[in-house]
């Protein structure tokens, strides 16, 4: 049912948007716009993941701490979503300080007491945040879906042989376009 699927929507945030992302992927922020009104519209949860550093560098990974600085530093314009995927009021939003989703979070939790079997996932940079994050949530059980079209990353190229690459193991993947057949979003549990 549509109640045991989710959106995660993954750090879709202005340090993760760049100038040769938007280049390769000029339809990213409108599909993702799209994405969440078929998903809000259906009654799909929409969760975020975004990736949120403070001042505690304990909880920075050695890149960060090694160079001395995070993309996306809490209160700062890199840390915020980006125009088209602004959490609503009511949507659970996950801060992490990893590549990772699930990792040092309570979101496998959150969604195991909701009932979640089946996540479609979305999201900034997709041979990062969105494969780790994907495919941890695949190896803790959940069916998964990624969306390649609410996807980016630095190259198109790079875009497609993770996707390609992970399709063939774990990672089913789809088209926003998609969601809005609610036998999609039913038939995976």
């Amino acid at each position: 049912s549509r109640s045991s699927s989710a959106l995660l929507l993954v750090d879709v945030q202005q340090a993760f948007w760049r100038r040769t992302t938007e280049e390769h992927f000029p339809e990213f922020t409108k599909n993702v716009s799209e994405l969440l009104k078929l998903c809000r519209g259906l009654g799909v949860e929409v969760i975020h993941a975004h990736e949120v550093f403070t001042e505690d560098t304990d909880k920075w990974l050695p890149k960060h701490k090694l160079r001395g600085y995070a993309v996306a530093m809490e209160g700062t314009a890199g840390a915020s979503a980006l125009d088209c995927a602004k959490p609503l009021p009511g949507e659970a939003v996950f801060t992490k300080t990893t590549y990772d989703a699930f990792h040092s979070t309570p979101l496998e939790d959150y969604l195991r007491k909701k009932g979640k079997r089946h996540l479609m996932v979305a999201g900034l940079v997709t041979s990062v945040c969105v494969l780790l994050t994907a495919s941890s949530a695949y190896q803790k059980q959940f069916h998964v879906d990624v969306v390649h079209d609410c996807c980016a990353d630095e190259s198109r190229e790079v875009h497609d042989v993770i996707l390609n690459r992970y399709s063939t193991w774990m990672l089913n993947i789809v088209d926003y376009k998609s969601i809005s057949n609610p036998q999609l979003v039913c038939s995976k549990l």
